[in-house]
């Protein structure tokens, strides 16, 4: 028995015996194979990055899934490299200001540049309307399932790409309108 104070005594229990599993363990589930490959891909694609272009992204794992994503110095502008459905990986900026209006301003405003732009980058460029963000792109074949040198050749290329349009893009992102993408 206990009792604290002045309280009315109360009784002590000590379990003895529990049913097995009784505290649920939450396991985080395995990645599938195609997943592992994917996080190995993208830790690459950052170690590379980190070495070729210091200061481009502090992220230092790739996660379990077919995109890797970094900020383009604003929100609502990202580089990212992708494995597309198409059996090709794809470098890009997205625009995704939170509305298709804000988007459709932004895409146009860097399109009016489309020829300047695809100068510097050295090619040319795939400029996509999505439903409602907004894709510049530059694609090239690839899955996730080519043999280990070619995946390098495919993590250089990305990187390449990376550190293209984030100096060929960055500047000119910074100098869009203040207002484009605030939700008023």
């Amino acid at each position: 028995m206990f009792k604290i104070g002045d309280s009315l005594p109360a009784p002590n229990f000590n379990v003895v015996v529990q049913p097995s599993g009784w505290v649920k363990q939450q396991q985080a589930p395995r990645p599938s194979p195609r997943q592992e490959a994917y996080r190995q891909f993208f830790t690459g694609v950052l170690e590379k990055l980190r070495e070729r272009f210091p200061g481009l992204t502090a992220a230092r794992k790739g996660l379990p899934q077919s995109w890797l994503s970094i900020g383009a110095g604003r929100t609502g502008f990202n580089f990212a490299v992708a494995f597309a459905r198409d059996g090709k990986l794809r470098v890009e900026l997205c625009i995704d200001l939170g509305s298709l209006e804000h988007n459709k301003e932004a895409f146009d405003l860097l399109y009016a540049q489309r020829e300047e732009i695809e100068k510097e980058v050295g090619q040319a460029l795939s400029w996509e309307e999505l439903p409602r963000a907004r894709r510049i792109a530059v694609y090239t074949d690839g899955t996730v399932e080519e043999p280990p040198e070619r995946l390098n050749q495919l993590q250089d290329w990305a990187v390449e790409m990376l550190g293209r349009f984030a100096r060929v893009f960055r500047d000119r992102i910074a100098a869009l309108p203040k207002g484009l993408g605030t939700r008023e």
